[in-house]
């Protein structure tokens, strides 16, 4: 086969260009440190890097999740917090405010102290985030958690119940917020007296008060009784000229599902209404037993019933007697609180009985406010726990797929410098046959 000088030229100059090339590539691989800078140098390694960076972007994103869930949830604990400190105070000031020495004006004092509480409390329920949210108003992040009703002269939850949750791992979604619907609301408070006027059965009416007022003593012992018995309800008869006593009936069916009923007399001695068992009655004694110390009201199953001085006057009227546990919230109740200090009348024995009732009530509910609190925090606590942990397996998958993605990217620093000896070997060679072959002459070798 015959070849021609330009084809030999034409060779050796092709062959320098492949080495020259060959050689920019791994010295680009060496300084780079990556084994191809684009997909058509190694496709299938390329359409594999690629997966893999989509993967590790992922789980970047749920770290970002992490950081700002973990964020929330501690602010939210944080705050909790505070807010059981503010109420732990509270429950410091009702058992002081009810140990009976205190006048009105120091109770007073203790009322300005509730009032600071009650502000601080306020704050602390409308926290926003660092996003400027508010932090436990449900998915109304932008409205605020409580406000004051002028008109009802209460605290008013404003947001609603929803909880956001945050992906923080392929399959594991995580509650970042927490309503307080759900941590503030519905706090269960004493079992409270509920009196209806049963006088026209067909037309039952709850009330306030009748011709008595009900005061709880004892809670526990109530809720007991009201448990235990059932139709339980004061009758009045009014007096009818020429007679001056006015009749009261006691009634209720006790637990063994007996008939109890104690009639007693009423009567004005000297402008005070006197309460006497009837002496007719073959269970006189028990029903004397029941009549307070003032002489004006029943003491039974943990209530006192105190009559109205209108009882002599007023029309036959019926009036069952009935309970239910309270429900609000935390502002509320310390709101309950500050007006039965503010409004203390330690100088009548009524005015005391309303005093005791409050604080007992109180101690209840505070009770609950904080069982309410040390849930929330254990439901945070627990799921700050599960995102750091979440995140160990986030922190662990991404160095796995990252080795995995170095070993088909990353340049061989042995193997790559000594290719590039070799190379270097090869063009030096390439350069020495070229000029021996370029320096041959037939008209040489004829001279």
């Amino acid at each position: 086969m015959r070849v021609s000088t330009q084809q030999i030229y034409s060779a050796n100059i092709d062959n320098l260009n492949r080495l020259n090339s060959t050689i920019a590539k791994v010295q680009e691989q060496i300084s780079s440190g990556e084994r191809f800078t684009q997909a058509s140098d190694d496709p299938l390694a390329a359409s594999q890097v690629l997966k893999l960076d989509q993967e590790i972007a992922r789980y970047e994103q749920y770290q970002d999740n992490i950081d700002v869930t973990q964020s929330r949830l501690e602010l939210a604990e944080s705050t909790l917090e505070a807010i059981n400190d503010a109420t732990v105070r509270l429950q410091e000031i009702v058992t002081q405010a009810g140990n009976g020495t205190l006048s009105s004006e120091d109770l007073g004092l203790l009322a300005s102290e509730v009032g600071e509480l009650i502000n601080e409390i306020e704050g602390l329920v409308n926290t926003k985030d660092s996003s400027g949210e508010y932090l436990f108003s449900g998915y109304q992040g932008l409205t605020r958690t409580y406000d004051y009703n002028e008109t009802t002269g209460e605290y008013e939850f404003q947001g609603d119940g929803g909880q956001r949750y945050i992906q923080v791992g392929p399959d594991f979604q995580v509650a970042a917020t927490d309503s307080a619907l759900d941590i503030f609301e519905g706090a269960t408070g004493a079992f409270q007296p509920i009196l209806t006027d049963t006088t026209d059965p067909a037309n039952p009416a709850v009330v306030e008060s009748s011709f008595f007022n009900a005061y709880v003593s004892d809670y526990t012992e109530f809720e007991e009784f009201a448990a235990e018995t059932s139709d339980f309800q004061l009758a009045l008869t009014a007096a009818v000229a020429p007679a001056t006593d006015a009749t009261l009936t006691l009634s209720y069916t006790d637990a063994e599902g007996t008939g109890q009923s104690f009639v007693y007399s009423l009567s004005d001695e000297s402008g005070s209404l006197t309460l006497t068992a009837d002496a007719t009655q073959s269970n006189a004694e028990a029903a004397a037993a029941l009549i307070s110390d003032n002489g004006d009201g029943l003491v039974i199953g943990g209530l006192e019933l105190v009559l109205d001085d209108t009882a002599l006057t007023a029309t036959d009227t019926s009036v069952s007697i009935d309970g239910e546990h309270e429900s609000d919230n935390v502002l509320n109740y310390a709101l309950d609180i500050y007006n039965a200090l503010a409004n203390a009348d330690t100088d009548s024995y009524e005015g005391k009985l309303v005093l005791q009732e409050s604080l007992a009530s109180a101690l209840i509910a505070l009770d609950s406010i904080q069982t309410q609190n040390i849930s929330a925090r254990a439901s945070i606590g627990a799921r700050v726990n599960a995102i750091e942990d979440q995140s160990s397996i986030n922190d662990d998958y991404i160095l796995y797929t990252e080795s995995t993605r170095s070993a088909l990217v990353d340049t061989d620093l042995t193997e790559a410098a000594s290719e590039l000896a070799l190379l270097q070997t090869q063009l030096e060679a390439a350069y020495s046959s070229f000029n021996i072959i370029t320096g041959l002459s037939l008209f040489n070798y004829i001279n």
